[in-house]
Order: C-alpha cells, then sequence, then structure tokens
C-alpha cells in the first residue's frame, strides 16, 4: 500500500486506496434456506412459507420439475433488507 507522504497528491492517494479495494478478494454472497430464516427469526417454518407465498419474502424459487419439490434460496442482504423494511 502506498503510503501518504508531503509529496503525494491527493489523486495519488485516492487511486491507490481504489487499487487496493479492487485487489481485495470480493466475498460470496451467502445464500439462507427458510429453514435457515426460521431459525435465525425462532419462528415456525410455516411462517416463513407464508411470508413466501403472500410475496412479503424476497425469494429465489431453484424448484426442478423432476420431483415436484419446491426449493427456495434468500440471498443474505435481501434478507437483511427485509429485516430493515420491518423495523418501527
Amino acid at each position: 500500500m502506498k503510503t501518504a507522504t508531503y509529496t503525494t497528491t491527493l489523486s495519488d492517494l485516492i487511486d491507490g486506496l481504489n487499487r487496493q479495494i479492487q485487489d481485495e478478494p470480493e466475498q460470496p454472497e451467502e445464500w439462507l434456506s427458510p429453514t435457515q430464516i426460521a431459525d435465525e427469526l425462532n419462528m415456525h417454518i410455516n411462517t416463513i412459507y407464508r411470508f413466501i407465498q403472500s410475496g412479503q419474502f424476497p425469494v429465489y424459487d431453484l424448484t426442478v420439475d423432476r420431483n415436484g419439490k419446491t426449493y427456495y434460496r434468500i440471498k443474505r442482504s435481501d434478507f437483511q433488507n427485509w429485516l430493515s423494511d420491518r423495523r418501527r
């Protein structure tokens, strides 16, 4: 990392910081199942499925038709936003 000295311009410092940020590996998004959400909120799984069915909850439907089982996944960031929106 470039250190600031009295000869370093502000533009050079900003460019160095931007390069450092770009060099850091991005953390992959965490995906949660409805069961994990229910556990985190200490709620019954059926309540979470009601939120999903009513469209209140941001989910990704990853259903594969072969066995008829439904697979929902929720991004951690979407879950956090959903919680924030419900704050009073």
